[in-house]
């Protein structure tokens, strides 16, 4: 929804400048604008910078307007139900913007016993309202799209960010070109708990400004994104002292710093983890064994609507509940065998939605499941690589959680009525199990694929070595 002008000001400053003050409210039609009459005082606007220390990384700022309601709560609506960022205040300074914020409804007030012609304090800040608003990005991004988003958010989107960063690429023998924050990649992961509460848009762009200690700063009607060490270089401006009670004093000076670095111990880049599933058919009871009467094992679920992965070629999302067996699981499903009664018994489904190959089954021709699709995961991201590293300085390890069994409850022991003979044959004859996957490598989200993992030969021949069945080609490839 666009914000348009529905209340105005100008005044004088006491050093001549023209000010104007325009208030935006968000609306689905335009509003006629009302000039507003300032306050009694001495200051009818106030422009005030929160005192941080130089090492935090916001450092936010406000702004008090304060202005003559004519008529009894005239200005009330400012206040109420208001949403965050909903309306902003633009202040001009001889026709230049000069600072820019939307209202801390919060912290209105207006006097009660007046029928009208009384002031009302109308106050504004730049990044106090990313604190009252939750995170909600998701996926990998750069840094340069995260502070778009806090920027957008803040509602401080006429205003020009510059950016004065010393951080380099390279070393100190060495050093490189600017650091590229388009070019430099975040999880939004990282901005959610685990129980997947969001932080605030604050603690967001605090955190992402923070290891290259930068901070944030209006002024002058622009966005300053600096660290101290390039403001240091900065060419210095005359201070223009006024007022009569003016003091000097040194602030806290760094001049030895120890920077560390400590990594938080996950080496997991792709979540191949499926979440929110939605099941159509089910509960089945698995029960402990094929025996009448015995106890319910599991319950097992399935559907086709789930979030991390998109299936193909009768493959399902499933969950487990338990009941004497096994726990609570979820992921993807190919096969189970249902036996609420046994083989030979008309009404026994037996294989519920696919029939698996195996060397000792009528369904063997391994051939017929090649490039035959059932699960993509969405596009993971992983750190830059430089060129000419791939196979020398850096691996990649794939993990693949696999639930295959031949017993009808493969939580419990292969008994006389779970499938003894039949789990001794697969433990003795069954040497490896062929999973096809095809893994590709893209220079980019969408782009070019460099390389791709495939395992056909696995399938199609005896070769199980990393040089024959499961290798690395140059380009894209078939899936299986």
């Amino acid at each position: 929804m666009a914000k348009y002008l529905r209340y105005y000001t100008l005044f004088k400053s006491l050093e001549g400048h023209t000010i104007r003050a325009d208030i935006f409210q968000e609306s689905a039609t335009a509003f006629t604008p009302v000039e507003l009459e300032i306050g009694t005082g001495e200051s009818p606007l106030t422009i005030e910078w929160a005192e941080t220390n130089k090492i935090e990384p916001i450092q936010g700022s406000t702004a008090t307007l304060i202005v003559n309601a004519s008529s009894d709560r005239q200005l009330l609506h400012l206040a109420s139900a208001i949403a965050p960022g909903e309306v902003r205040l633009d202040i001009y300074r001889d026709n230049a913007l000069w600072w820019s914020g939307t209202l801390d409804s919060e912290g209105y007030e207006e006097p009660y016993t007046s029928a009208g012609n009384y002031d009302v304090a109308l106050t504004f800040s730049d990044f106090g309202v990313l604190n009252r608003i939750p995170w909600s990005r998701t996926g990998v991004e750069s840094y340069q799209a995260v502070l778009n988003a806090c920027k957008s958010a803040s509602g401080l989107t006429g205003l020009q960010v510059c950016y004065n960063i010393s951080t380099r690429h390279g070393d100190n023998m060495s050093p490189g070109p600017d650091i590229d924050l388009t070019a430099i990649t975040l999880n939004n992961e990282n901005f959610y708990d685990e129980d997947g509460e969001a932080m605030t848009c604050f603690e967001v762009l605090a955190g992402i400004l923070q290891p290259f200690a930068l901070r944030i700063v209006q002024r002058a009607g622009k966005i300053y994104i600096y660290d101290l060490n390039a403001a240091s270089a900065l060419t210095a401006t005359d201070v223009n002292w006024k007022g009569d009670d003016a003091m000097i004093t040194h602030d806290k000076v760094f001049n030895n710093a120890t920077v560390t670095f400590s990594p938080y111990g996950d080496d997991c880049i792709v979540n191949g983890s499926v979440k929110e599933i939605v099941t159509s058919n089910g509960p089945f009871t698995i029960r402990t064994d094929l025996r009448a009467g015995s106890a319910d094992g599991f319950y097992l679920s399935w559907g086709n609507q789930a979030e991390g992965a998109v299936l193909e070629n009768g493959a399902k999302f499933f969950k487990i509940e338990p009941g004497y067996s096994g726990g609570d699981a979820s992921g993807i499903l190919w096969s189970f065998y249902r036996g609420e009664k046994p083989m030979s018994e008309p009404g026994n489904l037996g294989h519920v939605l696919n029939v698996p190959a195996s060397c000792f089954s009528p369904y063997n021709d391994t051939n017929n499941f090649v490039g035959r699709r059932i699960a993509t995961f969405p596009p993971q991201h992983i750190n830059h690589v430089p060129a000419g590293a791939v196979q020398t300085q850096h691996k990649l390890r794939i993990n693949l959680d696999l639930l295959f069994d031949v017993r009808y409850n493969p939580f419990e022991n292969a008994g006389d009525d779970n499938e003894k003979s039949n789990y001794a044959t697969m433990e003795s004859k069954c040497g490896f199990v062929w999973v096809p996957v095809m893994v590709t490598l893209r220079d980019a989200p969408g782009g070019t694929a460099l390389w791709h993992l495939e395992n056909r030969g696995t399938a199609l021949g005896t070769e199980i070595s990393s040089t024959g069945g499961v290798r690395w080609v140059s380009g894209a490839g078939t899936p299986g």
